[in-house]
């Protein structure tokens, strides 16, 4: 199953990533929700999801789309994925049960993963550079990001900034170097940023 494939804001447009479901060793996590014992790669893409959601690359329909198909997939789904997927008309609850339902941080496989998904955001819209600087550096203020991706993108709003004010640099610079990273962390080859 490719993941982030669906309507709204990404419509057909993350068809040509490569998103396989997590190969995490880690079968499942405890997560502040109530206590339930989440699948590993359930919580790793509910936070990728969270985040994508909140900056609006993402729409509600894809991260419900997202929980139906893990809900078929597994024997017996954690109730916060099923409220994830009841909540798709109602944004709020939705945002909340994504972020009860996610991994408290993100590990290398959720970094790879929201910077694919970033990526070829990206790349099919160029000028969605400022959407994605602010979603990398809301969840670096937010602490969820990996010491070294954090450092990385920590000064990308600062410079897009600057650079916009006309004080240091291009937005084309900027728009470069954020690709560059996501690139990266993303392990994106070129062949994976052919859009179908």
């Amino acid at each position: 199953m490719i993941l982030g494939n669906g309507g709204g804001r990404v419509a057909g447009q993350l068809q040509g990533v490569n998103l396989s479901r997590s190969n995490s060793t880690n079968p499942s996590v405890q997560t502040p929700y109530a206590g339930a014992v989440i699948p590993a790669p359930v919580a790793l893409e509910a936070r990728v999801f969270y985040h994508l959601l909140i900056a609006d690359v993402v729409q509600t329909v894809d991260v419900v789309r997202w929980a139906d198909g893990w809900i078929v997939q597994l024997q017996t789904p954690p109730e916060a994925l099923l409220e994830v997927s009841l909540n798709g008309k109602r944004l709020n609850d939705l945002i909340h049960s994504l972020r009860e339902l996610a991994d408290p941080k993100f590990s290398s496989d959720s970094v790879e993963m929201l910077c694919r998904m970033l990526h070829q955001h990206l790349v099919q819209q160029p000028d969605e550079l400022q959407r994605v600087v602010r979603l990398l550096y809301g969840a670096n203020v937010e602490g969820v990001l990996p010491d070294q991706f954090a450092h990385e993108v920590s000064m990308l709003d600062d410079l897009l900034d600057l650079a916009f004010q006309g004080s240091y640099g291009t937005v084309d610079d900027i728009h470069s170097e954020t690709v560059d990273i996501l690139e990266r962390y993303g392990a994106v080859l070129p062949e994976h940023t052919e859009l179908i």
